[in-house]
């Protein structure tokens, strides 16, 4: 594995490697021989506890090589070097257990994308579709930053770490609303996310055995400051809020086009593109203008 004071620097700097993927985190000798392998799977890796859900559906699907991910979004904190001994544990568990050739572990992100689509207009998006959550986006964008990598590699599989069953209360993030679009978020760029539901009474066997179960805060990593903003101090909604219009209108086409220029090799302007999703009419009317 690498030196971690690397993966620490890169923590610590958080440079858009969305725009630009740097050679210092995958050099491109490495990117033309990934490029070959015919069942690359790519994973979600979101904090120790969400290695046991990768593990588990590893079990489940033909991979011949696996690349852990983790995304930064500019709004974690936390110990890291506990998160990385775990990531390196994982990564001989998988290679030992299931005799797949498991990468090592590559950090990406673009918090200015993050904070364009997640932070930015917050009381506009709260205005307009009448409940917020920074985490119903954030999910979005952890996806969108790893379809160009995806791409880059020919690789058309995302594992995912979500897990918890059907009878297990989830986090917003973790809903099978935002999962559902997700999916069609990166089903439009032809990658398909897999995951495996895994039931709560399961989920400590299923740690132990991948050896990354978390004890206590010490091992609490890439904690968010937004962590479980969406709940009220008392009464939270036994409902969930409905969030169709504000992943329709909003949150997929935003990130679809800052996406699709980044594929097409452009320099997206993250707030431009975001504006111009959320004010598409006020836009058309200032052309006019301009025109007249």
């Amino acid at each position: 594995m690498k030196q971690t004071l690397e993966y620490i620097k890169t923590i610590a700097e958080k440079p858009d490697t969305f725009v630009q993927f740097q050679k210092s985190i995958l050099p491109s000798e490495q990117v033309e021989i990934l490029k070959k392998i015919p069942r690359l799977a790519m994973g979600e890796i979101r904090g120790v506890e969400s290695m046991g859900a990768v593990y588990a559906a590893l079990e489940r699907k033909t991979v011949d090589a696996f690349l852990p991910t983790v995304v930064y979004t500019g709004t974690e904190y936390g110990e890291w070097k506990t998160f990385l001994k775990h990531l390196n544990t994982l990564k001989k568990k998988i290679e030992k257990t299931y005799q797949i050739y498991c990468l090592e572990p590559v950090l990406i992100g673009a918090p200015e994308f993050w904070g364009a689509l997640n932070g930015r207009f917050m009381h506009e998006l709260l205005h307009r579709f009448k409940f917020y959550s920074p985490c119903l986006g954030c999910r979005i964008y952890c996806y969108a930053v790893r379809i160009p990598l995806c791409k880059q590699l020919n690789c058309s599989v995302i594992i995912s770490s979500r897990t918890p069953g059907n009878s297990t209360p989830v986090a917003i993030n973790a809903s099978q609303e935002v999962m559902y679009y997700c999916n069609t978020l990166l089903s439009n760029f032809g990658i398909n996310l897999m995951y495996r539901i895994v039931e709560e009474n399961k989920q400590d066997i299923i740690e132990q055995d991948a050896q990354v179960k978390p004890i206590g805060r010490r091992d609490t990593c890439s904690c968010c400051l937004f962590k479980e903003n969406y709940k009220m101090m008392r009464n939270d909604p036994k409902e969930p809020h409905d969030n169709k219009k504000y992943f329709e209108q909003f949150a997929i086409p935003a990130a679809a086009k800052i996406v699709s220029r980044v594929l097409a090799g452009k320099m997206p302007d993250y707030l431009h593109e975001v504006m111009n999703t959320l004010l598409p009419v006020e836009n058309i009317k200032s052309k006019k203008v301009h025109n007249r």
